[in-house]
């Protein structure tokens, strides 16, 4: 996944999503709308909202992503239930498979740990297979590199 809002004034934001590589740049939502009006690429109050839309749907650095479930349909459970003692499913954003990162557990740690998406096991974190022990996760933060 690739997004990219690029004006004339240079305020930028691109967040890819490519083999478990998440990389991203953090603008000002309000300073973007403010210069996309002052330019006249906002014109209308549709489009405002649309922007401010879009900008909300962005991730944003640095941002934690809540953990949720929902019940399974009795598709699922039909389908599923052979292999899994659980009536829930993941309802929400998951790391890549064997994608290493950050998560918060309910008894108020934070690991870095590989994320698993299993035929057999379901997907889970690693160390971290009881629902409602992972409260949110996040990617790994980029390395520090020393500018020259």
């Amino acid at each position: 996944m690739i997004i990219n809002i690029n004006n004339k004034s240079g305020c930028v934001y691109n967040y890819k999503h490519k083999g478990g590589i998440r990389m991203a740049r953090l603008i000002d939502a309000d300073e973007a709308i403010r210069i996309w009006q002052d330019k006249d690429y906002i014109k209308t109050s549709s489009q405002l909202q649309r922007a401010e839309q879009m900008l909300k749907e962005i991730p944003t650095v640095d941002e934690w992503i809540p953990i949720e479930f929902r019940a399974m349909t009795p598709e699922e459970v039909e389908e599923y239930g052979q292999y899994f003692d659980t009536d829930v499913m993941y309802d929400c954003e998951l790391p890549d498979d064997e994608e290493e990162v950050l998560i918060t557990t309910k008894y108020g740690t934070v690991e870095k740990v590989t994320f698993y998406r299993d035929s057999h096991e379901g997907c889970y974190f690693e160390n971290y297979e009881l629902e409602g022990e992972v409260i949110a996760w996040r990617p790994l933060p980029e390395k520090y590199q020393k500018e020259d």
